[in-house]
């Protein structure tokens, strides 16, 4: 009976990783039953070897059948196939496959405001920590300022 469940819940575990790698070949059944632990556990697919079994089953079979990562790593793939499918409704109201049409030079320009935002805010902080740094404290942060503001290209601005 052990190899029995051994078997279903690495043919569970090829599943999810097949969905994730070629996500538009994928059954909408399966996506559903990725919603909750127990669907995953009552997903019945004779041809890929997978029938029904308990979620306790499925839970402590994965702890020792799954090498890296036991249980916890079926779960966080069958979470990845449930918002995939989330995101996959989305994608289908904005229009099919938008993110691919984006161009590298949009992309880049989000990065860039993305690194700008970060570091106005990391400069800001840093201008708030100036001023509650007290006497002891003072040698290390300036060692930080220094270290960080000339690894990360920011000029010092005194005021």
């Amino acid at each position: 009976m052990r190899e029995v469940s051994e078997s279903g819940v690495l043919a569970r575990l090829t599943l999810l990783e097949r969905v994730l790698d070629a996500p538009r070949r994928t059954d909408e059944a399966v996506i559903q039953a990725c919603g909750t632990q127990r669907g995953l556990a009552a997903l019945t697919l004779p041809d890929e070897k997978i029938r029904p079994m308990s979620l306790n089953c499925m839970k402590s079979v994965a702890a020792f059948a799954i090498e890296d990562g036991g249980w916890p790593r079926l779960d966080r793939l069958r979470r990845t196939v449930h918002t995939m499918r989330k995101q996959g409704t989305r994608k289908n109201r904005m229009g099919k496959d938008s993110k691919e049409r984006r161009t590298e030079t949009e992309l880049l320009a989000e990065a860039d405001r993305g690194r700008l935002r970060l570091a106005r805010a990391y400069t800001e902080l840093l201008a708030l920590a100036d001023k509650y740094v007290k006497d002891e404290g003072r040698e290390p942060f300036a060692r930080h300022q220094a270290t960080w503001r000339e690894q990360l290209g920011m000029s010092v601005v005194e005021s």
